[in-house]
């Protein structure tokens, strides 16, 4: 008797048998046969195989987030907002100035894990002395906030966001050598985590100004859009 040999055609999920006429190689010329002469022996194992599930693994994506509200406050000009400013000042000397900025994460799944948390900025026409960042810790309004208040009739509770109206735990550092010039600084992804899983909570970060040398970073305002600073995120669903 001849031999079947089975050929199974993935295509709609539909199994098909075609009989080659060849005898088993085992010489069981006596094995049943099926209405067609082939083999009578069903080929669940292999149907079965076909038909489980595939079980994709959850793959990283990585996006950017662009800034979506910054600020500078200056303790020389405690009641001015510069909320709409192109460029922000950072220096300690002989005032303080330190710039504010928010990213809307709110696009990323609450139950996402972070893997990577990246600060993209660049440098306008000064670069100057190395700039800490720190967690913000009040809400603030682009359009309101001042060295004084954080929104109209709400002061921060310590002036010129310093604690506890921020962190103390420096996130990283901006450290400019060069004007007009692209700076990568990561960040904790615990931290972005947090701000993922509880929108409510992210108020988004300060670059705290030190030194005597000033510095001056891009806004989102700014002229060229390639140089608006932005968050670059990479997670898992």
């Amino acid at each position: 008797m001849s031999r079947a040999v089975i050929l199974l055609l993935a295509l709609g999920g539909c199994g098909f048998r075609i009989d080659s006429g060849q005898a088993p190689s085992d010489g069981n010329a006596d094995a049943p046969r099926d209405a067609s002469g082939g083999d009578a022996t069903p080929d669940v194992a292999i149907d079965a195989a076909i038909d489980a599930p595939i079980d994709m693994a959850p793959q990283p994506v990585t996006n950017n987030y662009p800034c979506t509200a910054d600020a500078g406050m200056h303790d020389d000009t405690p009641n001015t907002n510069y909320g709409s400013s192109s460029s922000l000042r950072l220096d300690n000397g002989p005032n303080l100035h330190s710039a504010l900025f928010k990213f809307n994460l709110a696009t990323i799944p609450t139950t996402a894990t972070i893997t990577s948390a990246e600060l993209h900025i660049w440098t306008d026409d000064k670069a100057g002395d190395p700039q800490p960042i720190y967690e913000v810790l009040q809400d603030w309004s682009e359009a309101q906030a001042t060295w004084n208040a954080r929104m109209t009739g709400m002061n921060w509770t310590t002036a010129g966001a310093e604690p506890p109206s921020r962190g103390t735990t420096t996130l990283g550092t901006l450290d400019p050598q060069a004007t007009m010039t692209e700076y990568t600084i990561s960040l904790p992804t615990a931290l972005v985590g947090k701000w993922v899983a509880t929108p409510t909570t992210n108020f988004g970060i300060i670059l705290r100004g030190t030194g005597m040398s000033s510095s001056t970073v891009a806004t989102r305002e700014y002229s060229t859009a390639a140089n608006r600073p932005f968050l670059r995120i990479t997670y898992t669903p």
